[in-house]
């Protein structure tokens, strides 16, 4: 199945607004989700430390660089590979600040579920203890996309427990619950070069529900 068959999106011309929290040198995976979705998009980029396309070049099979730079004064850029409007935003903060200011997004991708957001005492705790901090920036019927990069991996410890939920929709929160759309391993389909770069990317997919939002169309 395609992504865009499980990610559905609006048809308008309005920029898809995607978020990636600690992204370190893996934000080409999300610009990779982007450039798939076949619509404008603006993607923000968080790390503390971020790997600038004018720092570390990224190329296609030509040789030619992927990325231009918008704004001279700003790390904002945009591919001139892509058909349609897009912007790279890097923001280097750290993703605890980043969140509090956040402007609800269509769609936030994860691919690290701790340091950025809090970490718990415990270590059996599943997806939905990390989830609640970050799904009230996406928007009812935007969507989390999990990269399961780290799945399995980490100081000699089983971090399986952080990407276990339930099948189906279930609760995060009194007000918000999400829907578990299912797994898909996504191609690398954009001509690129990176060291964030992977053949394909394992995800999962969720989409948001804000009960409140829903309440009040009914």
């Amino acid at each position: 199945m395609k992504i865009r068959k499980m990610i559905k999106l609006p048809e308008n011309n309005e920029s898809v607004k995607i978020y990636h929290p600690a992204a370190g040198s893996n934000w080409i995976a999300s610009y990779n989700l982007a450039a798939c979705l076949n619509k404008p998009f603006e993607l923000r980029i968080n790390d503390i430390w971020n790997h600038l396309p004018s720092d570390f070049p990224v190329v296609d099979s030509n040789n030619n660089l992927v990325f231009a730079q918008e704004n001279k004064e700003k790390d904002v850029f945009f591919s001139t590979q892509l058909p349609f409007n897009n912007l790279e935003i890097f923001e280097t903060m750290d993703g605890k600040e980043s969140l509090k200011i956040l402007d609800p997004v269509d769609i936030m991708y994860i691919d690290w579920l701790d340091n950025w957001i809090e970490r718990p005492v415990d270590s059996d705790h599943t997806f939905e203890y990390y989830a609640k901090q970050f799904t009230q920036k996406v928007k009812n019927g935007g969507y989390v996309i999990l990269d399961l990069k780290h799945h399995n991996k980490g100081d000699g410890e089983d971090w399986n427990h952080q990407y276990n939920h339930l099948e189906g929709v279930f609760e995060i929160n009194e007000k918000t619950h999400l829907e578990y759309i299912g797994k898909h391993r996504l191609k690398h389909n954009v001509d690129c070069k990176s060291s964030g770069m992977r053949k394909r990317y394992k995800l999962k997919i969720f989409r948001v529900i804000h009960l409140e939002e829903l309440n009040e169309i009914v």
